[in-house]
């Protein structure tokens, strides 16, 4: 045989031992998949078993929304189709643990020219759910060692958001100024650049209406040296020659203070802040504003 004849020989068996090969790939994968009459007689036998052999029509999950929806509403217990959890414990989410915690965040002197030095404190504690919780504030000032005033809030809060929660509760003053008490409504969170904000609104006794607002920033500067500007308003909607506030605007309250954290539960800070007061508050007081130095601690637990 010629070497030409013999090639063409060799070329025409492999291709021949190609085309079995995909033959019998074909034939199998064709074997391998049940005809649709099949799959469909499996779901009713399946769906029989519950109602003694009667089909019956497998419902959608709540999670499974129509074509189109944006966000389908999804239930936790969809995919357990009715079955219980039977001897074992119920699982706990970590929505539904009790959590609580207390934060000391100012327990500082303030030093100015006009006269002994003020301590304060400023705290919130809080114990409840990750949606809904009790939430309790406190602050208050001594100027030496008398009490100028307390003011203590305790609220429900509630979250509305990822980042934000509705508070309502009450308040009360007291102090060397006749006390008063409140109806409290606030808002508190974290707005876009990660400033942290508290606003509130008060409803008194005697009929004054009050607001609050305190804004927050925290920068790193290294990993345990951190710069915390802070802002915080006051105003009043009425003349209250007994407590010292007048109408409008009654006190502003800027500084910045800079804390080294031993640990995340301790930091000491040093820092400065403007006090002032405006309006009619600043004529019933005889005052007008000053500049403090600032020197604390911050604690959490």
């Amino acid at each position: 045989m010629s070497r030409s004849g013999w090639c063409g020989t060799v070329r025409g068996r492999a291709a021949a031992f190609c085309c079995l090969v995909l033959l019998l790939v074909t034939v199998g994968v064709a074997a391998a998949e049940p005809p649709a009459a099949t799959v469909a007689d499996e779901h009713a036998d399946h769906a029989g078993h519950g109602g003694h052999g009667a089909a019956t029509a497998v419902p959608a999950r709540p999670d499974q929304g129509a074509v189109g929806d944006a966000e389908p509403l999804r239930d936790p217990d969809a995919y357990a189709e009715g079955v219980g959890y039977g001897p074992l414990p119920r699982l706990v989410m970590g929505d539904q643990h009790l959590f609580g915690g207390l934060l000391l965040n100012r327990l500082e002197g303030q030093w100015h020219q006009d006269g002994p030095p003020v301590w304060l404190y400023d705290l919130q504690a809080w114990y409840g759910r990750s949606f809904g919780r009790l939430l309790l504030r406190s602050e208050g000032e001594f100027a030496g060692s008398e009490l100028e005033m307390t003011r203590t809030e305790l609220y429900w809060a509630q979250a509305v958001s990822a980042y934000w929660d509705a508070l309502i509760g009450l308040r009360a003053d007291l102090g060397d100024q006749p006390g008063q008490s409140w109806l409290a409504l606030g808002l508190q969170g974290l707005t876009p650049y990660w400033i942290e904000l508290k606003a509130g609104l008060y409803l008194g006794h005697t009929g004054q209406v009050a607001a609050k607002l305190e804004a927050e920033y925290e920068q790193l500067v290294t990993q345990r040296l951190v710069l915390q500007p802070r802002v915080e308003l006051k105003l009043h909607s009425r003349r209250d020659v007994d407590r010292e506030t007048g109408s409008g605007l009654s006190e502003l309250a800027a500084g910045l203070r800079l804390r080294y954290e031993l640990s995340r539960e301790v930091a000491p800070y040093l820092g400065v802040e403007w006090h002032g007061l405006y309006g009619e508050t600043r004529d019933i007081k005889g005052e007008s504003g000053e500049l403090r130095l600032l020197g604390g601690l911050r604690l959490r637990f």
